[in-house]
């Protein structure tokens, strides 16, 4: 007798290939988990790289704006400081300067006389300042020497202004001319405070 002839069945797979097919199935999808995951993160971590940089971005133009808006003020505060103290050293130089000067106008004049006077002998000493300003000159004078001094008043010369000769020797004073550079001064600091003011 012969025996049977038992085929095999294609219709269902085999158990150990079932197995397989579920193993590398969940081996496919914890791949792709893993890969999403990754993914996710990566994109992630690009984005806050992005916040990061646009906010340290933003935070750097807000400071160049903020110190560059304080140096404005601070040279606009000066501007404005040295355009309201420009009046008060004008008044000075106008008022204060020329009379402290004037009023010392007699001290200067000693002092370049006095050496001249020392070897004048019996010349006889001439002075020639401006016109009004001889009686406030004459006591300076006589207290500081017996040498006849012949005061004269010229109305070309300005008050800051006296001439002096003792025989061919002649000497000028002009305290005019001293106070010209300290005026100059202050109208080109007004000139350049202008500036500023108008150009920021």
């Amino acid at each position: 007798m012969m025996g049977s002839l038992t085929l095999e069945d294609f219709s269902r797979p085999a158990p150990d290939q079932e197995e397989t097919a579920a193993m590398v199935a969940a081996e496919e999808a914890e791949t792709a988990r893993l890969a999403a995951y990754d993914a996710g993160h990566k994109a992630g971590w690009d984005d806050a790289m992005q916040a990061a940089e646009a906010e340290q971005s933003r935070i750097s133009e807000d400071l160049g704006r903020n110190l560059q808006d304080l140096g404005f003020t601070y040279h606009e505060a000066r501007a404005h400081v040295l355009h309201a103290v420009l009046p008060l050293l004008s008044g000075l130089l106008d008022r204060v300067l020329p009379t402290v000067l004037r009023g010392t106008l007699g001290d200067r004049l000693l002092a370049e006389l006095e050496p001249l006077i020392d070897t004048a002998g019996d010349q006889p000493l001439e002075l020639v300042v401006a016109e009004g300003a001889g009686p406030a000159l004459r006591p300076i004078i006589e207290a500081a020497t017996a040498l006849p001094v012949r005061l004269r008043e010229d109305p070309v010369l300005t008050e800051g202004q006296a001439l002096f000769r003792l025989g061919t020797n002649a000497a000028e004073i002009d305290l005019d001319a001293a106070l010209a550079p300290v005026s100059e001064a202050i109208t080109a600091l007004a000139t350049e405070q202008k500036k500023v003011l108008q150009h920021g």
